[in-house]
């Protein structure tokens, strides 16, 4: 089956980023965020080329499928700095009284 593939493809590319946030992270001292998947490992160009959805484009306007690709880059770049850089923020602890 295909999906399996995409799934993981959309994954590698950044166009379905994961990562996982976890407040409990913040009492022992780490991120509350924590990104799991690097999306520089397969370029969004490649994603793209394999949904029928971006192949339309594609085919009714190549100058707007090639300006949608670099947007999506370009996104996919931004997003992923910016989920970098708040996997980074550490926060202390708030002492709450025991409830």
């Amino acid at each position: 089956m295909h999906s399996p593939t995409q799934q993981r493809r959309a994954i590698d590319s950044g166009a379905w980023p994961l990562y996982r946030f976890d407040p409990a992270r913040i009492r022992t001292g780490q991120p509350p965020l924590h990104v799991d998947a690097d999306p520089v490992s397969l370029p969004m160009r490649d994603y793209m080329r394999e949904e029928a959805r971006f192949r339309m484009v594609e085919m009714r306007d190549p100058d707007r499928y090639e300006h949608l690709v670099a947007e999506a880059e370009r996104a996919v770049r931004i997003r992923h700095d910016l989920y970098a850089q708040l996997s980074r923020v550490h926060l202390d602890p708030i002492d709450r009284p025991d409830d």
